[in-house]
């Protein structure tokens, strides 16, 4: 994705998004020599250099010799079958598995044989794996599983023959991402239509609790934003953990087209038209095939389609607009009396606080004088009444 947003952790700040991207080490072609793995001849024994070059009568000679073990691992815990599979010898790899070899051992990374021939696109080495009963659902340190890697490495073929033997379409590696968020991380149309139309979870999240249409809304205009809004299941009410939908993070994105296709969706949504039925997991599980081709709506279809939105689409901006206006002045009017009154509370206040200071500065420049006369005033008719008491009980 070209633009993405870094999100804050409330809202009026963007929303946030970091991808795990599987990584892609390895070459597609076996012509490469480090395709896969990156190789020195010293760090190999000779049942690993036979497999990783692709002699088929070298490695079966050294087995039948019994010297080596089928199951031996390198340094980095590299088993024959993985060097096999990720330089692409199948013929190495249905050596391997003839001779009762592990299919699931892990090397450094956690990545299984499987997953390394996907990792590489090595489709005819997976297909022998799968066929023999490896376990397609096993993670490597990042939590992708082989399907993780067909959706980054775009092979639909790969992906169609993992789906068929069980894989879990919605697994998550260790951002979150299921397959199918990670073909839209990747800005990849074919690979998200491919798993929509497969039964993957259109409001799929990421451990944001982003989903994959906010994630899409997120980056300059695809294709991609139009294949999720086909789908009737899709829940545009979702937040994010701050709070975001993904309409906000249409109108954030900066391309006005993501909020049109949105309120697009919505007019449809409201008078129920044409949506791609999304495929239920327990119905693409049960089916014969996979389908990589949606419902066809013919042209007339589509131009009445176009019409009616069209129209209904103009009726409501007008509304929108009439109404927004509205509120809009109402608000204003509501900041305007909120800013007069607080400079009304500020005048007093400031005015109280100038008549307090004054008065400290009399009372500090007050002569202690009219003080103690006050005292002496008080001083003297204490004195005299004191005087006019004696003199009365002289008299008596």
């Amino acid at each position: 994705m070209k633009k993405i947003f870094n999100f804050g952790n409330k809202k009026g700040q963007s929303p946030s998004c970091s991808f795990a991207t599987p990584p892609r080490d390895c070459g597609a072609r076996a012509s490469d020599p480090n395709a896969g793995y990156l190789i020195r001849d010293k760090d190999l024994g000779k049942l690993h250099k036979a497999a990783w070059i692709g002699d088929v009568a070298k490695v079966q000679k050294l087995l039948l010799l019994r010297k080596h073990n089928v199951n031996d691992v390198d340094k980095v815990k590299r088993t024959p079958l993985h060097l096999a599979c990720a330089n692409g010898y199948p013929d190495v790899v249905s050596l391997l598995v003839e001779r009762k070899c592990k299919l699931n051992l892990c090397d450094n990374d956690r990545r299984t044989p499987l997953i390394k021939a996907v990792q590489c696109q090595q489709e005819e080495c997976a297909t022998i794996l799968l066929e023999h009963g490896a376990d397609a659902n096993l993670v490597d340190s990042n939590n992708n599983t082989a399907l993780h890697y067909a959706a980054s490495g775009l092979n639909k073929a790969i992906a169609t023959k993992l789906l068929k033997h069980q894989t879990d379409i919605e697994a998550k590696n260790k951002e979150g991402y299921t397959p199918l968020l990670l073909a839209i991380t990747e800005n990849n149309p074919d690979m998200v239509d491919f798993f929509l139309k497969n039964g993957a979870n259109v409001n799929a999240t990421d451990k944001s609790k982003r989903t994959a249409l906010m994630i899409a809304v997120s980056s300059e205009p695809t294709i991609i934003v139009s294949l999720l809004l086909q789908y009737e299941a899709l829940d545009l009410s979702c937040q994010d953990i701050y709070g975001w939908t993904a309409k906000e993070y249409a109108i954030v994105s900066g391309y006005p087209i993501h909020s049109q296709l949105i309120s697009q969706y919505e007019i449809r949504k409201e008078h129920n038209q044409h949506f791609s039925p999304q495929i239920s997991r327990s119905e693409r599980a049960s089916g014969p095939e996979f389908t990589l081709e949606g419902p066809a709506v013919d042209k007339e279809d589509s131009v009445r389609l176009l019409k009616i939105q069209a129209t209904v689409l103009t009726e409501r901006s007008v509304k929108v607009k009439k109404t927004g206006r509205t509120q809009l002045t109402r608000k204003v009017k509501s900041l305007e009396n909120m800013i007069t009154g607080l400079q009304e509370e500020l005048s007093k206040t400031r005015e109280m606080k100038s008549q307090s200071e004054h008065r400290n500065i009399e009372w500090c420049r007050e002569p202690c004088r009219p003080r103690f006369k006050k005292s002496e005033k008080v001083k003297d008719n204490f004195l005299e009444s004191e005087c006019q008491s004696f003199a009365r009980k002289d008299s008596e």
